[in-house]
């Protein structure tokens, strides 16, 4: 069934047919485009039965009023679909073993609108099309995908294991995320995602991929921010799951609104933004204090499009067991760029240094926008689940980069700059730090 819908999608590409031809449709073409001689059929090994979502939070509903829309999760991926289509076994690659034990990788990257390359009927917005303004092509679409994915597999060569978990912002579609963890180096690692189309105007959205080895998702949900009477804004990705299937971590994913139309005037839909995120997390720290829970386990990830001592990330941090993990330890890699954050509570940025790199760059100015909180119980050592001392980093290698002719020193390579193609990854550099788990 997997070549039908593979070979359905070519041959619907092939003669034209969109992406939301009927099932019919697609099996049809598949079965036309099949090779006379097929390769002999790969041995039996099913795939592992989706797993029923875990309990619903209803503490969290009944708190703070939340629409919860409906709970998903991808059917899991066994080794059996990274089979190539004779059904000869492709090379895993592999995580390092550390000599401390066992680490898990988290990220975050805001991928500046990684769009399929479709036309969406129920959308007005078409400017990532071959028709529309940026002229995006089939081609583009697929350097796109093949160059993140470099990106997150080189995070390996600093970190000595893949990201378990990477939450991505300014994502399109389910099939943006499909072709990344299926056409793309990432197949061969063992990735999966989850992912909710958000009333966004723009159709952009939240994700996450995880490793299947590391990571379990229990349950998934995606929280409406919007304000009433303003234009819709992306939701809030909710993913709890087991990490390392020793101890439950609830993952928040967000793109707080923007500061277009000023910052000033604008602010009000972050804070609103960071009062439903509050909110839910303090469901979540109450649970858990009353013994519902066996820890509090947080971790919000996101674009926050704010600086971490403004008033919206504050707000969301102050007075509540939130933090920023520890800064990264400066070294002589340059690819990893230390936070340059106070420890602890939200606080001041320190840029004085020359060569300073934030996570995004406005002219002559780096800021960082996208970010990286965790629960008090993860800052501390001694913990089920903690972030290990010092790993806190903006990722910087020097394919994310080019050279800033304009304003001096370098900035992301993005992928257009205004309406001109660039052909690089993203206008935002990734942030990561790792965990520890006690076995």
């Amino acid at each position: 069934m997997k070549m039908l819908f593979l070979a359905g999608r070519v041959a619907g590409m092939y003669f034209g047919v969109k992406k939301r031809v009927s099932a019919l449709a697609r099996c049809m073409a598949a079965v036309a485009m099949l090779p006379l001689f097929p390769c002999a059929p790969a041995e039996a090994r099913p795939c592992p039965d989706a797993v029923t979502p875990g309990r619903p939070f209803a503490c969290v509903q009944e708190d703070s009023g939340v629409p919860v829309h409906d709970v998903r999760r991808p059917q899991p991926r066994s080794f059996a679909c990274v089979q190539d289509d004779c059904g000869r076994e492709r090379e895993r690659f592999q995580d390092e073993v550390l000599p401390d034990g066992k680490k898990y990788l988290v990220a975050f990257w805001n991928l500046e609108n990684y769009f399929d390359p479709f036309a969406d009927s129920t959308r007005s917005y078409d400017e990532y099309t071959a028709s529309g303004s940026r002229k995006w092509t089939w081609n583009k679409f697929h350097k796109k995908a093949q160059s993140l994915s470099k990106a997150v597999i080189s995070m390996k060569d600093y970190f000595g294991v893949f990201p378990s978990i990477v939450g991505f912002s300014e994502a399109e579609s389910d099939y943006c995320f499909e072709y990344l963890v299926e056409e793309t180096p990432l197949a061969q690692i063992g990735y999966s995602y989850l992912h909710f189309e958000s009333g966004d105007s723009r159709g952009i959205d939240t994700g996450l991929l995880y490793k299947e080895s590391d990571f379990e998702p229990l349950s998934a949900r995606a929280v409406n921010v919007s304000l009433e009477g303003k234009r819709a804004t992306r939701d809030i990705l909710h993913v709890r799951g087991l990490l390392g299937s020793m101890d439950t971590v609830d993952v928040f994913v967000n793109h707080w609104p923007s500061k277009y139309g000023g910052a000033e005037a604008t602010e009000p839909g972050r804070m609103h933004a960071a009062g439903v995120l509050g909110r839910i997390c303090d469901s979540i720290m109450s649970a858990s204090r009353g013994g519902y829970l066996s820890g509090c386990n947080i971790i919000i990830m996101g674009d926050f499009n704010d600086s971490m001592d403004s008033a919206p990330v504050s707000f969301l941090c102050d007075g509540r067991d939130l933090c920023i993990p520890d800064v990264g330890v400066v070294s002589d890699n340059r690819d990893l760029r230390p936070v340059p954050v106070k420890s602890g509570k939200a606080g001041g940025i320190s840029s004085k240094s020359h060569d300073f790199i934030g996570t995004n760059k406005y002219r002559a100015r780096w800021d960082i926008i996208d970010l990286l909180i965790v629960s008090a119980d993860m800052a501390g050592s001694g913990k089920m689940v903690s972030v290990e001392n010092g790993t806190f980093y903006i990722f910087a290698p020097s394919f994310l980069l080019e050279d800033d002719s304009k304003y001096s020193g370098y900035k992301p390579y993005r992928t257009y700059i205004g309406p001109r193609y660039n052909s690089g990854f993203s206008d935002h550099l990734p942030v990561c730090m790792m965990l520890s788990v006690r076995q």
